[in-house]
């Protein structure tokens, strides 16, 4: 009879214990976890999958909107850096603002709304753009243009995103504006438009902070352009 309650005792101890150890064990391992909600930009998460691929492009695809909608001059250029916060490249970008607050306060309504009115608003294209690459690690990365695809240029989608995320940041008051179809089409006309973006002598170079236009950009517009520039 000893012997038996003996082994019940064991049995009870034992299983007491490994429940302990599970219970335990998952709560701190859990407690070591980051949970992050589906809009959860922070880059302080660290994704499970280390080989998360690396799609945006920071050159190419963030960089010129963070210029014209953020760095223009009196706002986060390289001499103002208005709230401490400076665009003017890479570097700078990284060292003075992280992702979430970038996110917050292009999602911010009001006053703290970045960029701030009467500039243009991000589009949700850009918005997702930014957002994506926000949670991908804010990289710089590498080779990034990648084959230049001059199949099928139309207006909408070839060179409307281009004037989106390089001028419209700028153009959107003064004597160049790119608001429409019909403005773009007038600079067209006068040559101004090809003038800027090649940075020709005589001509205000275009974009006026950071990278010239890419190769492959440049081509796109001048087979619009040489196609009678056509609003399709």
């Amino acid at each position: 009879m000893t012997t038996i309650l003996s082994n019940k005792k064991g049995f009870w101890a034992l299983l007491l214990f490994g429940f302990y150890l599970l219970t335990n064990v998952s709560c701190k391992h859990e407690l070591g976890l980051v949970k992050v909600l589906p809009n959860d930009t922070s880059t302080h998460y660290t994704p499970s999958n280390t080989n998360l691929i690396d799609s945006i492009c920071y050159e190419e695809m963030v960089q010129p909107i963070l210029l014209s909608g953020c760095s223009k001059t009196g706002c986060h250029d390289n001499v103002n850096k208005q709230a401490g916060i400076n665009f003017s490249s890479y570097e700078n970008m990284k060292a003075t603002i992280s992702g979430d607050l970038l996110m917050q306060s292009i999602h911010e309504t009001g006053v703290l709304k970045m960029p701030p009115s009467p500039n243009p608003p991000l589009n949700s294209n850009q918005i997702n753009t930014i957002q994506q690459w926000v949670k991908e690690g804010m990289k710089k990365g590498i080779d990034c243009e990648g084959e230049c695809d001059t199949l099928n240029i139309t207006y909408s989608k070839s060179i409307l995103p281009i004037i989106q995320n390089n001028c419209l940041g700028c153009h959107t008051t003064g004597d160049f504006l790119m608001t429409s179809y019909d403005k773009i089409a007038t600079m067209v006309n006068n040559g101004k438009l090809t003038c800027t973006i090649n940075q020709k002598n005589g001509c205000k170079p275009m974009p006026p902070t950071g990278p010239k236009l890419s190769s492959c950009k440049l081509l796109l517009i001048k087979k619009w352009i040489d196609a009678g520039a056509p609003n399709n």
